[in-house]
């Protein structure tokens, strides 16, 4: 049958098969990438036969013309021009044979006498999909999936079988119909129900990418060989500078191409999710891509928690039952069931608890976003049993696998002295006193979460205010903050995030022509115009929230003035309204520090500009320095700078070496500074918190002998 959404695949049954033909959409990708490609390959070629002609040319005047009238420096020149273009050709030819190889020291590979039952599975899903076997399959950590493969520029006319990577976070994260929908998608690329060229697009693009970007090797090859030219003739620099503009005419050829294959590569992700929703079922993939959000947040936050503990010397022997238990958690911080162990997905679209409104669709995106595949999904309707046995169920020995992957995690840290393995309840002990750190008494609903109390005059706000009728008590409270109350803060999050992406489209820091808001597409000439209505809109709800502290304040003032507290109420405020605006200042220099580091790991810099980077760290690091040095010396701080901390500060205060020198990023100078600038982010954070909880709970105290 024929579907009206450009991004489905047609698909009818014929004999209980169900046939897969690629959508209109799917078709126009491939046909623009692959004109792309061959253009590429068309150039690449034809500048190898015009630099082996070159050599060749250069080879006959030196012999035929620069020898028989030639000096000493004519025929120099002859010899070094005909060196250069060998030079060249060997660099082009040489691009052909690099291999790029994936690290495989963090996986654990797998054998079908390891896991006869998963390897039956997945068997089943290549046969079912038609499409190859996996050549090898390999076990990571994370929550997620991936096919890859060892590529040289022959495998473009050879494309070899992919390998499989399974993250074990995947698996604790889905159950069994779950998990072969995800798998089906993986390597749904290469099934028979794809269009063969687009396999072949797919697998080209990744060879090319590794030849041109991801080629040490190949420079190190030409020092290496020519080096001896270099001692007589000093031409290698030059050779060098040579290959490198060739290298770079091709790179610009290849913007095209990776711009149309990322076209197609989001084509070809909306014809796997077909592939995977024919195969598994439209229910399971939908709750498969739900589910993998949670997971791999968990699983971050996870690690996160076990690299701050590195250096209290915990460590864990099993990392999968507390990342179980971390998304448990996450589900009742969301309010999402858990049920038969697992995150009830019905009617999740979303995680993102902002609300936003401007998007944009990034044609360097690799994969069309969450919403777009999940209403994808939906539309292909393919009805499978749901089911509710965990992924787990597949593996012969889940508990040594998920130990010998702990291990691996593990394998590449230092601890100070011998660690200590937590068990899972020390281990939730400790994040429960973690979480009581970030969050606020429920009575506030989350509503001072992400908002802090403005600054007033709390005297002229509070002028007119008596003491409180006997009858007031916190669930009055409960009615100033309604559920429309309490999502405005997250509003003026969504609202701000807008105006800067707005920023970016006005400035072209995007190549788009148009843009999407509230549903509708807009041109990008009407950018500054929907700014300033966002604007407008950020000015009244903030104003709103303005008014709103201010009710709250009187609110409390007037139980305050019934107990004569009023006078200590008003100096808690000050006090907070003070400190909490100080340590905003100081998350804004740090923000900014990470800002203007972050080019050094973002981008490929010439040496001129990382000489002019390395002075703006520097000049920036004499603010963060007087500003850790105030924190150190204020006693208000004293109780949150932990020994790592003030070890952490201290080192970065005695390195005095540069952050960039003779050519090269000093990264262990960097190491340091990032070192720091977490420690001084975490006390900041941590006081912020500490100031900011200590005043709300002393408007609740105010309420404390009364009937709540």
């Amino acid at each position: 049958m024929s579907l009206p959404n450009p991004h489905l695949s047609a698909f009818n049954k014929s004999d209980g098969n169900v046939i897969i033909k690629p959508s209109k959409a799917f078709k126009r990708a491939i046909h623009k990438a692959a004109l792309s490609l061959l253009v590429f390959i068309t150039t690449y070629l034809l500048l190898v036969v015009f630099f082996i002609g070159l050599a060749f040319l250069s080879f006959w005047v030196k012999y035929h013309v620069l020898s028989r009238s030639g000096n000493f420096v004519t025929y120099s020149i002859g010899f070094t021009l005909f060196i250069l273009n060998i030079g060249a050709v060997y660099a082009l030819l040489k691009l052909m044979l690099l291999k790029n190889a994936t690290d495989r020291s963090g996986m654990i590979k797998l054998t079908q006498e390891d896991e006869p039952k998963l390897f039956a599975f997945i068997k089943e899903i290549t046969k079912e999909i038609k499409s190859p076997f996996p050549k090898r399959i390999y076990l990571t950590p994370e929550a997620g999936s991936s096919i890859f493969y060892d590529t040289n520029f022959l495998s473009v006319f050879m494309p070899i079988r992919p390998n499989l990577r399974i993250g074990l976070g995947l698996v604790n994260s889905t159950n069994t119909n779950e998990f072969k929908a995800i798998l089906a998608r993986e390597l749904a690329p290469f099934s028979k129900m794809n269009m063969g060229c687009g396999r072949y697009i797919y697998h080209a693009n990744s060879v090319i990418f590794h030849m041109l970007y991801d080629n040490d090797g190949h420079d190190r090859g030409i020092s290496k060989r020519f080096i001896l030219d270099s001692i007589v003739f000093g031409s290698r620099s030059i050779m060098n500078w040579f290959i490198k503009k060739i290298q770079w005419v091709m790179q610009q050829h290849y913007t095209v191409v990776n711009r149309n294959y990322m076209n197609l590569s989001r084509e070809i992700a909306f014809h796997a999710d077909t592939v995977a929703a024919v195969s598994a079922g439209s229910h399971n993939l939908t709750t498969a891509l739900q589910r993998l959000v949670p997971g791999d947040l968990c699983y971050a936050k996870l690690l996160e928690f076990y690299e701050i503990w590195i250096n209290e010397n915990i460590k864990t022997d099993n990392i999968y039952p507390q990342h179980r238990e971390l998304m448990r958690r996450f589900a009742l911080d969301n309010g999402i069931e858990w049920v038969n162990d697992e995150m009830v997905m019905d009617g999740i679209v979303s995680f993102n608890i902002t609300p936003r409104r401007i998007n944009i669709k990034d044609q360097w995106a690799s994969h069309p976003d969450l919403i777009d595949r999940i209403q994808h999904v939906t539309l292909i309707n393919s009805e499978k049993p749901t089911a509710h046995l965990s992924a787990w169920s597949l593996f012969g020995t889940p508990v040594v696998l998920q130990k010998e992957m702990t291990a691996k995690v593990y394998e590449r840290i230092e601890f100070e002295n011998e660690p200590q393995t937590i068990d899972d309840v020390t281990f939730c002990e400790r994040i429960d006193a973690n979480f009581s750190k970030q969050k606020f008494d429920v009575l506030y609903k989350g509503y001072f979460d992400t908002h802090d109390m403005g600054a007033f005059d709390p005297e002229v706000v509070c002028e007119i205010i008596v003491a409180a009728d006997n009858k007031i008590g916190l669930h009055d409270l409960d009615l100033m903050l309604s559920k429309d109350v309490f999502s405005l803060p997250k509003k003026v999050v969504g609202l701000q995030a807008d105006i800067r992406l707005l920023d970016e489209i006005i400035e072209k820091n995007y190549s788009v022509t148009t843009f999407d808001f509230d549903g509708g597409k807009l041109s990008t000439d009407e950018a500054r115009t929907i700014r300033k209505k966002l604007i407008d809109e950020l000015e009244k709800t903030n104003a709103v929230l303005s008014d709103l502290d201010k009710t709250l304040f009187r609110f409390f003032y007037s139980k305050a003035f019934e107990k004569g507290m009023h006078s200590s109420l008003f100096s808690k405020y000050r006090e907070y309204v003070e400190m909490s605006q100080q340590d905003s200042k100081d998350l804004q220099l740090i923000e900014e520090m990470f800002d203007v580091i972050k080019p050094f790991y973002a981008e490929r810099l010439t040496i001129k500009q990382a000489i002019a980077l390395s002075e703006s760290v520097k000049q920036k690091e004499g603010e963060i320095k007087l500003r850790i040095t105030s924190l150190i010396e204020n006693n208000a701080y004293h109780n949150f700078i932990s020994d790592g901390a003030r070890i952490a500060f201290s080192v970065f205060f005695e390195e005095t070496r540069p952050y960039f020198e003779e050519g090269f990023i000093r990264e262990e100078v960097f190491a340091l500074l990032i070192d720091a600038l977490n420690a001084f982010q975490e006390i900041i954070v941590n006081h912020k918190h500490h100031v900011k909880s200590s005043f709300l709970n002393l408007q609740l105290s105010l309420f404390e002998d009364c009937d709540k």
